[in-house]
């Protein structure tokens, strides 16, 4: 080994032995102390703060609908006349959360149970006019995206408002067709329409983080159709355009975290 040699393997073994002696040590610049767990948490949003859930019950009342079924010979002009819808139930479960003290978004499915229809049809036989009577079931589950406003609170009483936007897969089934000298069905078929709500009611508090509504929803479900009919007055489906129903609601609003 040559003079290079020594110098460097001498300087090698110094520093090794310096950084092991107690001064170097206290020498070096101290790491800087890691966050606690506590200030972690101090420091981030609490995203359950406004977060709850909301289940609901309704009864509606049909305000609006209509039939249609296209036939050439239907009288006139594939009109259908008497459309009548029978009072539906339903149920909805949703996920919301408080944007300060008085926003609220949402995000809800529900399924609306029992609707009837039932609707009369004019149509041409021979030349003569004839008619009959179609019923059917018609059941819809929604999507819906919804916001709200609360309003000021008054002994534990909080009155809303809210609009709602989504989608309607409305499904008809048992159609069915009868007249004095026959009868008739259609197939069931289902369809996605667009739906929109306009609502208003009052929230109450029962408990801490638990509250009652009460409320009305105006709910438009759009339109819906069956399959091909099998009857004599015509192979058209049966259309049903416009439904709309208004809703007597109660409800239960559970905050999971701060109320």
């Amino acid at each position: 080994m040559d003079c290079r040699g020594f110098v460097l393997a001498g300087a090698l073994a110094g520093g090794i032995m310096a950084a092991c002696t107690p001064g170097f040590a206290q020498s070096k610049p101290a790491l800087p102390d890691l966050p606690s767990l506590d200030d972690v948490e101090a420091v981030l949003p609490d995203l359950a703060g406004g977060l709850y859930l909301r289940g609901t019950i309704d009864a509606g009342v049909p305000t609006w609908g209509a039939a249609r079924k296209s036939d050439a010979s239907a009288l006139p002009s594939g009109i259908i006349g008497g459309a009548a819808f029978d009072q539906p139930v339903g149920a909805e479960f949703g996920v919301g959360y408080g944007i300060g003290s008085w926003v609220r978004l949402e995000a809800t499915v529900e399924r609306r149970f029992g609707g009837e229809f039932s609707a009369t049809q004019a149509w041409l036989d021979g030349g003569g006019p004839r008619a009959g009577r179609w019923s059917g079931d018609v059941a819809s589950t929604l999507l819906m995206a919804n916001a709200f406003v609360d309003l000021v609170t008054w002994n534990g009483l909080t009155p809303f408002v809210g609009v709602g936007i989504g989608a309607a897969w409305t499904d008809i089934h048992g159609v069915g067709y009868a007249d004095a000298l026959s009868t008739g069905s259609a197939r069931g078929r289902g369809q996605w329409s667009l739906a929109w709500a306009a609502m208003a009611g009052v929230a109450y508090d029962v408990a801490p983080g638990v509250r009652l509504e009460l409320s009305y929803r105006y709910l438009d479900l759009g339109d819906a159709r069956s399959g091909f009919a099998v009857c004599d007055c015509g192979a058209a489906p049966l259309r049903l355009r416009d439904m709309a129903v208004g809703d007597i609601r109660l409800g239960l609003r559970w905050m999971l975290a701060g109320g």
